[in-house]
């Protein structure tokens, strides 16, 4: 038997009447999203030089800001985007890396021949420049007349809009459709929903509770962008509306760049339109205004809308260097049927056993683990596998099965001869009462050490109900005869013994809300 004892990770693992209601909402939305979306986004663009074939002209338009155009070391450089027809130009967003121009010129051309300025810059600062000017052609450029560095220039991302409107930035608190983007990247060039929006984004109609529309056919990699007003700093959760027919879905959160969610992973729901709210962690906004960006990890689901909510529930903080289980116990060892710490002094570990990793196991991850060492003050967690055939486990492998055999084989003829062994015991408080206990004693008057692997709050089937006057007598007995315990288990599986509720997060930052009553006694337990 062998258990993991908990450390600070560092490599882990929405009549005529009516219908007139609902065309006015549809071209609102519409005229929103044309207003918010930079009619230069993913247009062709070149330059006069690049720097390297990492710093091309096309990532100066991707709408992604952690890349760059970059030019090469002399004054005069300049950019070109081709709007595909005649446009009109009435804002451009400039978004600088460090080596920019201090004066530079706008124009525009219908024929990439005859250019007319839009805007002239003679003391530039760098930074984030946005700029109203009153143009209209197919062709934008931007020259560096004069360097500010003794490199090139260097664009992160050029924005040129149709409209004046700055984009209106969502309230957070609040909630977000997820056809509401500023921005996005899509690795399709159609609107395959057909719905609302002329971009390649693919949207859909819903049948969603609220109706509206729903973001659909995701591929990895795709991302959305959300320009976000946070009223208030301080710590939130944010909800996801998703759903998916075949597998689930995986997804992440950025916030001005930076992941601030974790992977988020889902089941399948059950269909297309089966939808179901998955929850994230807590999460610290600063006030202000923000880019969000809602980046696709897997494909074949949907998505409908996310909404942040402030949370009250406490953020476990770091812990402190030196009080973490290892550090404080350090390596352990059983002694005279006891497991005791480096000091010599009996050890009781208590935490949680996954579900099989087959079905649940998104829930065994650095976040969560992390979560369940400093806010449920677990100090050991159990990876469980099933190996029944029926379960397409490692006992249906006929290889793995030999290589089995043969691991027995040599234990035989070659039997343990040290004492540092300790013996599983597992109940469910529904089955499993006094008599077991009785003979958990006898065994241990024997000089055995007793672990106990896998208990549950439920009956043997991990259903049945909660059972908690009897799981109280079973942690009564294990406390006074300090013995390690794990509880089975944590996934949001819809059962009695199941520590989560069905859609919680699987990274952690659980509100008591999200817990099952089984978790929520567990917990409580733990803290004591």
């Amino acid at each position: 038997m062998s258990t993991v004892t908990l450390r600070q990770p560092t490599h882990w693992i929405s009549v005529t009447l009516r219908f007139l209601y609902i065309i006015l909402v549809a071209f609102f939305i519409l005229t929103t999203l044309a207003k918010a979306n930079p009619i230069s986004l993913n247009k062709p663009a070149w330059a006069s030089s690049v720097e390297n074939y990492q710093l091309d002209a096309r990532f100066a338009v991707d709408g992604n800001l952690d890349t760059r155009w970059s030019s090469q070391f002399s004054d005069g450089q300049w950019i070109t985007i081709d709007l595909g027809k005649s446009l009109p130009i009435k804002r451009v967003q400039l978004f600088w890396e460090e080596a920019y121009a201090s004066q530079y010129t706008l124009q525009v051309s219908d024929d990439h021949w005859q250019w007319r300025n839009l805007y002239q810059q003679r003391q530039g600062k760098g930074g984030e420049e946005d700029i109203v000017v009153n143009g209209k052609g197919r062709y934008f450029r931007l020259r560096a007349d004069k360097r500010a560095t003794t490199w090139g220039i260097s664009l992160k991302e050029i924005k040129v809009y149709a409209s004046d409107s700055p984009v209106t930035a969502h309230q957070l608190p609040g909630k977000i459709q997820a056809e509401q983007f500023s921005q996005f990247y899509d690795t399709t060039p159609d609107n395959l929903g057909g719905e609302l929006n002329p971009t390649s984004v693919d949207i859909e109609k819903t049948t969603d509770e609220g109706s509206g529309y729903n973001v659909g056919w995701i591929e990895p990699g795709e991302w959305l962008n959300y320009s976000v007003k946070v009223e208030k700093t301080g710590k939130y959760q944010v909800k996801f509306r998703v759903a998916s027919a075949v597998g689930g879905g995986q997804f992440h959160l950025e916030l001005n760049g930076h992941d601030i969610t974790g992977l988020l992973s889902f089941n399948e729901t059950g269909g297309w339109q089966q939808w179901q709210t998955i929850t994230s962690k807590p999460v610290q906004l600063s006030q202000g205004n923000h880019q969000l960006k809602l980046v696709m990890d897997d494909r074949e689901f949907n998505i409908n809308w996310f909404e942040v909510v402030a949370t009250t529930d406490p953020v476990p903080p770091n812990p402190i260097p030196g009080k973490t289980p290892v550090a404080k116990h350090g390596q352990l060892r059983v002694e005279a049927g006891q497991l005791v710490n480096q000091q010599g002094k009996p050890v009781q570990l208590k935490g949680m056993s996954s579900h099989g990793l087959q079905w649940f196991g998104q829930f065994m991850n650095k976040s969560s683990i992390k979560w369940l060492r400093d806010d449920w003050q677990a100090t050991v967690v159990r990876a469980a596998m099933y190996t029944a055939p029926s379960s397409n486990g490692y006992i249906k492998n006929k290889q793995l099965k030999q290589k089995v055999l043969e691991v027995v084989d040599v234990a035989a003829r070659n039997p343990l001869s040290f004492n540092n062994i300790m013996y599983t015991l597992h109940f469910y408080a529904g089955s499993h009462k006094a008599s077991l206990r009785q003979r958990a004693q006898q065994a241990m008057a024997q000089g055995a050490a007793i672990f106990v692997t896998e208990w549950g709050v439920s009956d043997a089937s991990g259903n049945g109900g909660v059972f908690l006057p009897e799981s109280k007598r079973w942690l009564e007995f294990l406390d006074k005869h300090k013995i390690s315990w794990l509880n089975w288990s944590l996934c949001d599986k819809q059962e009695s013994s199941a520590a989560l509720q069905p859609g919680a997060s699987s990274q952690g930052g659980w509100s008591t809300g999200q817990l099952s009553e089984s978790g929520q006694f567990i917990r409580k337990h733990m803290r004591k």
